[in-house]
């Protein structure tokens, strides 16, 4: 920037940032200035001069506005930006409103990126979930692990939060709630003839992973990586043999173990996946997460172990 005839450099904030990008500098003692970057790197600063003008002995001022006409030639292919444009203020949320809303009309491949944080309005997305979920039990530390891995589909509703406060706009929330209904069963080969059958418990339960989402860009493709917490609520329950049960647990007079399914279990998340836009209101959304959750089942009042209990599941869905 040229300042008392010298070039200096100065720091000038992106607002904005996607075919048309808006940056603004503000000097010190001074107006904030904007500038519109467009696509071939031109950078144009987007001028309100105020022309003195006298009329019947009068001294008047009249803004020239010449900003409106920098932004009408450059978003000539939106027409119907027009009549907005003509009413818009030289303003930062004004000019940041209006380009964003320029780039989701003109492009459907890439996101642009808002990078101005006051006054910002988080996004709301709601959308279809459906789950593939492959779960393993680890019972006790003494036994041989013979629980069968469950394949379980769930179906449910998925939120994802963006736009945050604070946080750059690659972030993003996702809550998601399925319903999954898995049933175990035990490996009795080895066990007593007197136990016939080999299921063990039938439970019915909400999945509920609330994760902070990272994506690495903001086009139309984009991988990203989460982390989280997941809540699992049990609404159903069903215990089989009870003779399979004491084996398991090794219940028994002397031997306090527990062989009831906790209603509640926290656990620990990450996932990584990608995301994909087909258009402003259609989006696609795969993933595959890793979940480390506490014993739930069959294990001693006072253990605290940790193990694998739901190891991991895909999911899917469309906003």
């Amino acid at each position: 920037m040229k300042k008392d005839n010298q070039v200096t450099k100065v720091f000038i904030e992106w607002l904005i940032k996607g075919r048309a990008s808006i940056l603004a500098y503000s000097g010190e003692g001074s107006e904030t200035k904007y500038y519109l970057l467009t696509e071939d790197l031109k950078l144009t600063e987007l001028t309100n001069t105020v022309q003195e003008y006298v009329s019947e002995g009068v001294s008047y001022q009249r803004n020239q506005q010449e900003y409106k006409n920098i932004l009408l030639y450059n978003f000539r292919d939106c027409p119907p930006l027009e009549t907005q444009i003509k009413s818009t203020a030289l303003k930062g949320k004004s000019l940041l409103r209006l380009t964003k809303q320029y780039h989701e009309m003109t492009c459907k491949t890439e996101d642009c990126v808002v990078f101005e944080e006051k006054g910002r309005n988080m996004v709301f997305e709601w959308g279809v979930y459906t789950g593939f979920l492959n779960s393993k039990w680890i019972l006790n530390s003494d036994l041989p692990e013979k629980v069968d891995p469950v394949n379980s589909i769930g179906l449910g509703l998925a939120l994802n939060i963006s736009n945050l406060p604070a946080l750059s706009p690659k972030f993003s929330v996702k809550v998601n709630l399925a319903l999954f209904s898995s049933m175990y069963i035990y490996d009795t080969t080895d066990i007593m003839p007197l136990i016939t059958d080999n299921r063990i418990v039938k439970l019915g339960y909400a999945k509920i992973p609330v994760q902070l989402s990272y994506r690495f860009n903001q086009k139309k493709f984009s991988p990203y990586i989460s982390a989280g917490v997941t809540v699992n609520v049990r609404y159903s329950y069903k215990q089989y043999d009870q003779h399979l049960t004491d084996w398991i647990v090794r219940s028994g007079p002397s031997n306090p173990y527990s062989s009831k399914v906790k209603p509640i279990q926290f656990g620990f998340n990450s996932g990584l996946g990608c995301e994909y836009i087909f258009s402003p209101g259609l989006k696609f959304n795969l993933g595959y997460d890793f979940e480390f959750a506490p014993r739930l089942y069959g294990t001693y009042i006072d253990d605290r172990s940790m193990v694998l209990n739901n190891i991991v599941y895909l999911r899917a869905y469309f906003f």
